[in-house]
């Protein structure tokens, strides 16, 4: 029988990552027909080069490798390379970074083909297509290489939730590894799903826009809910994590789903929201939030300024922002708001400006959590504005595989963006201290929710030891904790 292989590259440098299962590589195996398919996550699988190179022979009618920008493209070009090495069938890349920067993508030399946005329809035909040894032309939604020329063919129409199959987990084998552990909650079987893809709106730095042409879409409450019941079932999970990029688009859509889980004994987590329709949240959706048991909700809030929220075709404003932080401020659902810095149109003025709402947010309401990330350089609507400001797009794949958290920006200075890496590690330090048990945490978390609400309010971030010592102290306790073992 013919055969497929399909792999999900390490994201991170190291093997030791939180994993997810690979929901992408399931979704475009779920039409693969009269094929076997092996799927091969080098993020769990030690042995992986050894199970991938015992895998290629001459069934294989191609290899397939997600990819995202960052530090995954280093691991998806050696196993092209290792692919390449072994068999003569083609490597073909999906994902988000191949979609955005195909004709860079297909100059390497280990890359064939590449799967334009969403690949669910696309790669089974493009399957077949290889099977029957047709022409590619005839296959949409592609890129691929030809006579040293890259030929694209006609983009593929947008394809319907509805329309797709059920995930076929049976293709992972033993799901163990894959279900995830929630601290926060008594929820601690997670199983991550999709109800739906896309966002309509436009901010600059997002890859929607581009990889889905700004447009949303999403699988119908009941169906959501039959998907629900299936993996609680089948694993016995109490708790699902959304990757919906927007999972609020369609308040209707979130009450029913909200009115027929509530009964489940099942906690959503990770739940995206755009503080615009945050704001227009109404009693009975807060009420029925509360009693499904939603623990936080997701906002991008990206500034405090509002020049830079236009320059990021956000669409918010401040006063929504400041509203929105008190419709949960007498219940147990924590607002989680994420924040960047850094960006190349970004006055000294604006940071003060985000540091600020920051304050103000974590004064109105105390069980507020924040994330504040330092803008890095993406293949996005915002990048002339880099490239502008001296900042210079890689020209190969491999350039786009750095580790971005010491990617070089032009228009900060070293002295910045040390101060920058202080401001974010003292905004993830602005936790409620009544949510620990022990005592010794309450009052260290206490301590440190001061010292970095002092630092935020007043952009102070010299005689800085909070990260060294919160590390020495982790170090510490990884150090007992491995001497108490027999």
């Amino acid at each position: 029988m013919k055969k497929v292989v399909l792999i999900y590259p390490r994201v991170l440098d190291n093997i030791e990552e939180k994993t997810f299962l690979p929901l992408s590589l399931l979704s475009i195996a779920a039409l693969l027909k009269n094929v076997e398919v092996k799927i091969i996550d080098q993020r769990i699988n030690k042995d992986w080069e050894k199970d991938l190179i015992g895998s290629l022979d001459k069934d294989v009618v191609c290899v397939g490798i997600t990819s995202m920008t960052g530090p995954q493209l280093k691991q998806a070009i050696d196993i092209s390379e290792t692919v390449k090495k072994t068999i003569s069938a083609p490597v073909i890349w999906g994902g988000v970074h191949a979609s955005l920067l195909p004709e860079q993508t297909l100059a390497n030399e280990f890359v064939d083909i590449v799967v334009i946005d969403e690949g669910d329809i696309t790669f089974p035909e493009l399957v077949n297509c290889l099977i029957d040894k047709k022409e590619l032309d005839s296959v949409n939604g592609i890129a691929y290489k030809k006579n040293g020329a890259v030929i694209f063919t006609a983009p593929r129409e947008p394809l319907s939730m509805e329309a797709l199959p059920e995930i076929p987990y049976h293709f992972i084998g033993d799901i163990t590894p894959y279900i995830g552990v929630n601290d926060e909650t008594i929820y601690k079987r997670t199983l991550p799903i999709q109800t739906s893809r896309g966002c309509p709106y436009r901010c600059a730095f997002c890859y929607n826009t581009t990889f889905n042409k700004k447009k949303w879409k999403a699988k119908d409450s009941r169906r959501v809910i039959k998907e629900i019941n299936e993996l609680v079932e089948k694993y016995n999970i109490n708790g699902v994590f959304l990757i919906d990029d927007n999972f609020f688009a369609d308040l209707k859509r979130v009450k029913e789903i909200f009115a027929k889980i509530k009964d489940m004994s099942i906690v959503l987590h990770n739940l995206t929201c755009r503080i615009d329709t945050f704001f227009r949240f109404d009693d009975e959706l807060i009420g029925l939030m509360r009693e499904v048991g939603v623990q936080s909700i997701y906002l991008g809030v990206e500034s405090g300024s509002p020049a830079v929220l236009k320059r990021l075709n956000k669409d918010i404003n401040i006063e929504q922002v400041l509203i929105s932080s008190d419709k949960f401020r007498n219940t147990s659902i924590k607002p989680v708001y994420s924040f960047m810095i850094g960006f190349p149109f970004e006055t000294e003025n604006d940071i003060r400006k985000t540091f600020k709402l920051i304050y103000l947010l974590k004064k109105r309401n105390k069980s507020a959590v924040f994330g504040l990330n330092i803008f890095n350089p993406y293949p996005s609507n915002i990048m002339k504005e880099c490239t502008g400001k001296g900042f210079i797009s890689p020209e190969k794949t491999e350039g786009w595989a750095n580790d971005w958290r010491h990617i070089k920006l032009p228009w900060i200075s070293q002295r910045q963006m040390d101060r920058f890496k202080k401001a974010a590690f003292s905004v993830d330090l602005l936790y409620d201290p009544s949510v620990f048990k022990s005592a010794g945490k309450r009052l260290l978390t206490s301590l440190l929710l001061n010292l970095s609400l002092f630092r935020i309010k007043h952009n102070f971030f010299s005689l800085y030891f909070e990260e060294r010592s919160l590390r020495f102290f982790k170090d510490l306790k990884r150090t007992c904790s491995k001497q108490a073992k027999p």
